[in-house]
């Protein structure tokens, strides 16, 4: 016997959750939210790639060295429908409001640095841009420093 009141429940905090997990600057435009996560092993290129653009939009959080693997995430939130979503590059051009993009790289010691972007408009309004959101910094196995 199916208890029909707690699928509507189930589906309510589902609607919610969803909802609530979608920032506000996304609005109620058609779009659909894609995740992607793609780990370069050390001396990759495309790792390599990933911490010079780290370099370049971070320069007072500059990678401690491209030798390490590099975890690369990006969650975007695509106008439109999933027939209009290509594979995203492994370094963000650009993006939409809302979207996210995050590096970890890892050495053989143990050693982490990781960093959180999000695609905002800055408050003047003088066009969008990729925004540091956080940083984290864990040396072996010390516990992880967010200076």
């Amino acid at each position: 016997m199916v208890d029909h009141g707690t699928g509507r429940l189930l589906a309510l905090c589902l609607s919610v959750a969803g909802v609530l997990a979608m920032p506000a600057d996304v609005g109620a435009a058609a779009h659909t939210t894609v995740v992607t996560s793609h780990t370069y092993v050390s001396g990759d290129p495309e790792g390599t790639r990933v911490l010079e653009w780290i370099a370049a939009h971070s320069p007072d959080r500059r990678p401690l060295a491209r030798n390490g693997a590099v975890v690369v995430e990006r969650k975007q939130y695509v106008p439109g429908s999933p027939a209009s979503i290509s594979a995203p590059d492994s370094v963000p051009t650009k993006g939409n409001p809302g979207d996210a993009y995050s590096v970890k790289s890892t050495f053989a010691d143990g050693t982490t640095q990781t960093w959180d972007y999000r695609w905002a408009a800055p408050p003047a309004g003088e066009g969008d841009e990729w925004g540091l959101t956080g940083y984290a910094f864990r040396k072996g196995s010390a516990p992880v420093e967010t200076p």
